[in-house]
């Protein structure tokens, strides 16, 4: 009896390990658009669990993978070794930093990451079709080259709008045609906020390393442009999702039950108040200091904002 519990000891301790050093808690980023295209398939009574799963799944390998080709590029440019400030939400990954892995070994982990998409994508193009295939490969290139030479978009002040395209409209028409074998039009724009408001979970996330990253070479929107001018931007883009929401209600491309999402309009009004008060008048000492009780709070306020809205969304087609 000591043995097996030994021996379940060190599975939960591996799993433990993986799940860290995949990122794994930020699975909910990739994970809502599945569900918002699984609740648009439900309303088109086309809801098929098994294809739901095999989709679920392949979609969170593509992104487990996508962290750690993150991590280790990050390390290989230095972005990783020189941050001085870190938290469960920014700061990168320390995997490599600390030694827990070796590069070789991050290398190999992301490989079996991708193996396993194609795997789960081959299944479901046999049945609903190629275009299946072509959406997950999209979703592959945007996760790897968002750090990857030759590329490196997110370098290049591109890494937000790849995220925000990634995990809205890519994941969101990727789940519906694995369940119905189209995508319609309601479902691109359904998509819409959800990708916004993930790529601002991306941005908000960026501000405190706007030293280390510009340092790096790292071209972040937020390294781009000025601090006040970065922080409007933050602000737009949380507040743009229910602008389009409405306009969309209006227009008849999304339920009036759509609506629901204005619950999660004081998150957003939140987020954009932890982050201001977190970047309020830096000294001039040192433009890069800020509060780290005030960003972290704005940084959970637009993980839960962006998680609140969608299942809002998926609720809603779901009623």
């Amino acid at each position: 009896m000591e043995g097996i519990r030994k021996r379940i000891r060190t599975v939960l301790g591996v799993c433990r390990f993986w799940l860290g050093a995949t990122r794994a808690t930020f699975a909910p980023a990739s994970m809502v658009p599945v569900v918002l295209g699984g609740a648009i398939a439900a309303h088109y009574r086309a809801f098929a669990t098994g294809r739901f799963l095999l989709a679920a799944a392949g979609v969170l390998a593509l992104h487990l993978g996508a962290n750690l080709v993150n991590d280790y590029y990050d390390y290989a440019s230095g972005a990783d070794v020189i941050r001085d400030s870190r938290t469960p939400f920014y700061g990168g990954g320390t995997i490599l930093v600390e030694g827990a892995l070796s590069p070789r070994q991050v290398s190999r982990a992301y490989r079996s990451l991708y193996a396993a998409a194609l795997l789960t994508g081959i299944a479901l193009a046999a049945a609903r079709g190629a275009g299946v295939l072509a959406l997950g490969l999209a979703g592959f290139l945007c996760g790897y080259f968002y750090t990857a030479p030759p590329l490196r978009v997110s370098y290049v002040g591109l890494g937000e709008a790849t995220i925000g395209l990634c995990f809205g409209p890519l994941t969101v028409a990727g789940t519906l045609l694995a369940e119905t074998g189209a995508v319609t039009p309601e479902a691109l724009v359904a998509s819409i906020p959800v990708g916004l408001l993930v790529a601002a979970v991306v941005f908000v996330n960026e501000f405190p390393d706007r030293a280390a990253d510009g340092a790096a070479g790292k071209r972040t929107l937020v390294v781009r442009l000025p601090l006040r001018a970065a922080i409007a931007c933050y602000a737009a883009l949380v507040l743009a999702p229910f602008a389009v929401i409405a306009a969309a209600i209006l227009l008849g491309l999304l339920p009036r039950a759509a609506a629901l999402a204005y619950l999660a309009l004081p998150l957003a009004l939140n987020a954009v108040k932890h982050l201001q008060a977190a970047h309020a008048d830096p000294p001039v000492s040192n433009p890069s200091a800020f509060a780290p009780s005030h960003q972290v709070a704005a940084s959970i306020a637009t993980i839960l904002l962006h998680l609140a809205v969608g299942l809002l969304l998926s609720l809603a087609y779901v009623l």
